[in-house]
């Protein structure tokens, strides 16, 4: 999957350059519900 998407980073690269403030790492599903968005902040910010 993180292969198959490699060109939609690099597109999104292209596009948006500096404009992207963070990547975060791919999760085992898509990020919904509190549950999801709590890993998510995690990842970005750290914390436990």
């Amino acid at each position: 999957r993180i292969e198959m998407q490699k060109n939609y980073v690099e597109e999104i690269d292209e596009t948006f350059g500096e404009e992207v403030l963070a990547y975060i790492p791919e999760f085992e599903r898509d990020i919904t519900g509190l549950d999801m968005v709590s890993k998510m902040a995690k990842a970005m910010y750290g914390g436990e």
